[in-house]
């Protein structure tokens, strides 16, 4: 893609945006950028970066801006069918996303993670599986790394490891990973798609430009995952925490396997995991299922599963005050993962949930709910819905910020318990996104800890 002297216009200028303002310019593009927000706040960027641009719209995305442009990227939170940005596409200006674009003439080994949940914690666990085996390897994505900003580090000796969103997928018409992971699909942003089949069909993009030399690595418990292999052109290896008859990545009498050309392979007991949970251990299958097809021996894998200690805000404990215990999975964005966490603890768990609803069923968790939690604290706009949703399974209370909520629940698990947030929800109603709820919890926690002279994780 020759972006010499083309036109290309940023749209959203977050984390993703800013990283694709320096690799356009490095292209010698001439780029805009059109955010939604207000100029105030970018203005020590716009000193920093004003020789990289040609023209900028704050405030607002206008059609007269995106249609005088030869490219328009997306940043992932943008939706393509924003009305000045369908209204570019349909004059012929061609809209796409930050894959599309950066991964132009990459010369790396591409290996992408989706899925609904457990997509960031199976992401940089197959990037620890590859960097404790020796293999050279990045990690970015919707992890939190843009791509654009990494790819000029990588050569044709490196693996790039990437979370990818179904929003980013949808814009990446040519995305060719050499091995694409699967790892499942339930009810999520159906705020954004007309249905769950629309929204798994963005998923099954992640294979579309296979051939026969690359790999697919599906969830053998997952129908919409089954339901694909057939229709496949790439080599299909599968992760199955029930059985280990397969090629890919099982589980046999408590052992890890990897099965490869027929032949099984041990590779370390279950219970050497650090990261609890049975979804954990699938994830776990599917980032040495995905390791096994870049070339990793299972011997190789057993150090990178028991040094892995998981990520940032998915069930991350962050301290304990007294003999009550907090965890953060704040990255729980959604009633499927909400499940996942909860069902990850055997005692019973003082549960923080709610924010902005994401058109989500909470009805099928209230008997979760009633047999795994001992109270409820609400916070968010899906708060009434969710009260609703869950009456008589569990004692309920509402808090107005986060803080409250900590102290609510503390107060509701003592003298010994656990408390748990879980938010089911997007962030968007109290918090810039899940990162911030997350750490706002954590300073919370803190806080708590100190006036109270016991002990909280930094």
């Amino acid at each position: 893609m020759n972006l010499e002297g083309k036109r290309v216009t940023v749209v959203g200028l977050g984390l993703s945006g800013s990283a694709l303002v320096k690799f356009l310019a490095s292209r010698g593009a001439l780029v805009g950028v059109s955010e939604s927000a207000p100029r105030l706040g970018f203005e020590h960027w716009l000193k920093v970066n004003a020789s990289l641009l040609e023209r900028t719209e704050f405030g607002g995305h206008t059609e007269a801006f995106l249609v005088s442009s030869d490219l328009v990227v997306l940043s992932p939170g943008v939706r393509p069918d924003l009305a000045p940005v369908a209204a570019a596409a349909q004059r012929g200006v061609a809209v796409v996303g930050e894959l599309e674009v950066a991964l132009d003439g990459c010369a790396a080994r591409v290996a992408a993670v989706t899925g609904t949940n457990g997509k960031t914690t199976t992401t940089a666990l197959l990037g620890h599986l590859l960097a404790t085996a020796g293999v050279p390897c990045t990690v970015a994505g919707n992890i939190g790394i843009p791509v654009s900003g990494v790819v000029d580090e990588v050569g044709a000796g490196h693996a790039l490891v990437l979370e990818v969103s179904s929003f980013q997928l949808d814009s990446a018409p040519s995305f060719h990973p050499s091995v694409a992971v699967l790892l499942n699909v339930t009810p999520d942003h159906q705020d954004r798609y007309p249905s769950l089949e629309a929204y798994a069909a963005s998923k099954a993009r992640i294979f579309a430009n296979q051939g026969p030399a690359d790999f697919a690595i599906l969830n053998r418990g997952d129908g919409r995952c089954t339901q694909l292999a057939p229709a496949l052109k790439a080599r299909v290896r599968w992760f199955d925490a029930d059985s280990a008859g397969i090629e890919g990545a099982g589980l046999d009498a408590d052992w890890l396997t990897l099965c490869e050309g027929g032949r099984r392979s041990r590779i370390l007991p279950a219970a050497d995991l650090a990261i609890p949970g049975r979804h954990n251990l699938e994830n776990a299958l599917a980032a040495c299922a995905a390791a096994g097809a870049l070339g990793v021996a299972p011997g190789a894998l057993a150090e990178g599963l028991r040094t892995f200690r998981g990520v940032e805000h998915r069930l991350e404990p962050v301290g304990e005050i007294g003999d009550v215990r907090f965890v953060n999975d704040s990255k729980a964005t959604n009633t499927d993962a909400l499940e996942k966490a909860l069902l990850a603890f055997r005692e019973p768990v003082v549960l923080i949930a709610g924010g902005r609803d994401k058109n989500l069923d909470f009805t099928k968790l209230k008997d979760l709910i009633a047999a795994r939690v001992k109270a409820v604290v609400l916070i968010g706009e899906a708060a009434g819905k969710i009260e609703s949703a869950w009456r008589g399974a569990a004692p309920m209370r509402n808090a107005a910020t986060i803080e409250e909520a900590v102290e609510t629940g503390y107060e509701l698990a003592r003298p010994k318990g656990l408390v748990l947030l879980s938010p089911g929800c997007a962030s968007y109603d109290m918090f810039r996104n899940f990162e911030d709820r997350g750490r706002r919890f954590r300073e919370a926690v803190g806080r708590l800890a100190s006036r109270g002279g016991f002990r909280a994780r930094a």
